[in-house]
């Protein structure tokens, strides 16, 4: 029998769907530790490394005619930190990958590609948020790297161990932690810091220190501080959320780097290795794997602040 209204799409057994063909992700991927330090190569799962330096500088005169003295030499200190094995798996079934979908063709490649990010970023939360690392037992235990939370020890500022919201960043402190970096032979050239602190930073305007951007032609001042000027080196300030806050009585806290890049590598057992797994049945399984650890080849010309207010929970 026909219909004998008006035939609207609400009768219609054939119309689509009104879903957009387009996938929005709006978590962050920012790897700030990553992305800024070098590359090197580990060949050990226990990677080492030396550190020298040049000594205090002192007084240093001798008599004409003087007989050459052998002075007492000081060896290079050995340094080592921990391969760590990272790995994200994930499965796809043939009939999904099969399906036309909405916002990408293979299923296997968009989430190969989610997922090479998604290890990114726990490379990077493990430089930023790790502390002591471990060696494992084989079984139950796996090999750890230390992080820079661990690492950094030299320039170190932690309000005395407690937890307080008058622990606050100022710009003398900033100032300290720089000059206490220069004072171990570093200028430091990367700051790295949660949202709360980036914020805090953008506030500072002590000498004209900061630089902001400008658009001239929208005729707007837009307060984001990019770069950080004291008298021992202009620091990068970048954002990150991937630095893990601590809680106490309703307030968060946080650490804050100061950095010299150059100071820093990942070191790379094995790159970064895209696999299929044998199949089991009527899916693919894809295992994306890592081998590194974190290279600190001067932790001293490196500092530190931990337990920094950001804020309420």
């Amino acid at each position: 029998m026909g219909i004998t209204t008006t035939y609207t799409p609400d009768m219609s057994k054939s119309i689509r769907e009104d879903l957009i063909d387009v996938i929005t992700n709006i978590a962050p991927d920012e790897t700030q530790a990553l992305s800024n330090f070098g590359r090197s190569d580990a060949e050990q799962t226990l990677h080492e490394w030396l550190k020298d330096d040049y000594g205090t500088a002192g007084e240093n005169a001798v008599v004409e005619g003087a007989d050459a003295d052998a002075q007492d030499v000081t060896p290079p200190v050995r340094a080592s930190n921990r391969v760590q094995t990272l790995r994200k798996v994930f499965g796809i079934s043939d009939r999904l990958e099969a399906v036309t979908k909405a916002g990408r063709k293979s299923e296997i490649k968009y989430q190969t590609a989610r997922h090479l990010k998604m290890l990114a970023r726990d490379i990077d939360w493990a430089y930023l948020n790790q502390g002591q690392g471990q060696t494992g037992d084989g079984n139950t235990l796996p090999d750890m790297m230390d992080g820079m939370f661990y690492i950094i020890q030299t320039n170190a500022e932690n309000f005395g161990g407690t937890y307080d919201p008058t622990n606050e960043l100022t710009e003398d402190l900033l100032t300290n932690m720089c000059q206490q970096c220069f004072e171990q032979g570093s200028k430091p050239d990367l700051i790295i810091a949660a949202p709360y602190q980036k914020r805090v930073i953008s506030t500072f305007n002590g000498s004209d220190r900061l630089t902001i951007n400008a658009t001239a032609s929208e005729k707007k001042i837009i307060n984001v501080v990019d770069y950080f000027e004291t008298d021992f080196g202009m620091c990068k300030v970048v954002p990150t959320t991937n630095i893990t806050s601590a809680t106490d009585a309703g307030s968060k806290y946080n650490p804050l780097y100061i950095l010299k890049k150059e100071l820093w590598k990942s070191a790379w057992l094995k790159g970064i290795k895209t696999e299929k797994l044998a199949r089991m049945g009527l899916s693919t399984k894809i295992q994306i794997s890592a081998h590194l650890t974190l290279e600190a080849r001067a932790e001293e010309g490196n500092a530190i602040i931990t337990r920094l207010y950001s804020g309420a929970v």
